[in-house]
């Protein structure tokens, strides 16, 4: 039965952070979890979306969990092609639910909160996909838990668990910016928690940030490593059809 009747959870990170870079992190997102979705559902699969950190659905198949204490939205298992309206619906009116700058953010307990909602949704095998940039202070550890069935009082997951990070491609290559602005004195405000640094942008504050960018990158490969999850690294720039049939089939996430 379980061979035949697989399940498809995508989950997206729908926080502040994303609805930056060019191209955008958020769209990007949104768009790989529906193709993603396509492909669950015409293969009829059980196919679950989840959108966290956000501004929340508003669409009537969504529902809000008190637990989570923030805007998680839940669609429930979907099956077959003539469902595609509804992820479709579900998905779009989350961009429309876009977090405006300093109300929304995905942080650690935003995750961890988010994982074990799906952690305890999950029932059977199948894929489980979560698309974030995994931007976020204070580590995965709890969320990652979740999500691998370690957490405690978690069940043991027979679910395959990927992580797909989504960077825009300045921030793997701030030089790129330069064009856009990023260079000398300047005011720069986080985009999720609204606090402002007033910072001086040469080459040794460059170097800086990719140092810390690549100790960001490497605590985020040794926690989904060490629990059994892939990690999948994209810049926004690869085309959907791309990842999809190239890195994620590799990988094994697309057969």
């Amino acid at each position: 039965r379980e061979e035949t009747d697989l399940a498809l959870t995508i989950a997206v990170d729908a926080s502040a952070s994303m609805d930056t870079g060019e191209p955008g992190k958020l769209l990007y997102a949104h768009r790989l979890a529906l193709a993603l979705a396509y492909v669950g559902l015409v293969n009829q699969n059980r196919v679950t979306l989840m959108t966290f950190g956000g501004g929340g659905s508003a669409s009537s198949a969504s529902s809000k969990d008190p637990a989570t204490q923030e805007s998680a939205s839940l669609l429930a298992p979907i099956r077959g092609r003539r469902n595609l309206r509804l992820a479709s619906d579900f998905l779009l009116e989350s961009m429309r639910q876009r977090p405006a700058a300093g109300t929304a953010r995905a942080g650690r307990d935003d995750f961890a909160k988010a994982m074990r909602r799906l952690a305890l949704a999950r029932a059977g095998g199948g894929i489980t996909v979560i698309i974030s940039d995994y931007l976020w202070e204070g580590g995965f550890d709890d969320g990652l838990n979740y999500l691998a069935g370690r957490a405690s009082g978690a069940l043991a997951s027979s679910f395959d668990a990927y992580c797909v990070q989504t960077l825009a491609l300045g921030e793997l290559n701030p030089d790129r910016e330069r064009e856009r602005g990023l260079l000398g004195d300047l005011r720069l405000t986080d985009v999720e928690t609204g606090r402002g640094a007033d910072v001086t942008i040469t080459p040794a504050s460059i170097n800086a940030y990719r140092l810390g960018l690549a100790r960001h990158q490497a605590a985020l490969k040794a926690a989904t490593s060490t629990r059994g999850i892939a990690l999948v690294t994209v810049d926004t720039s690869t085309p959907v059809e791309t990842l999809m049939l190239g890195t994620l089939r590799r990988g094994g996430m697309m057969r």
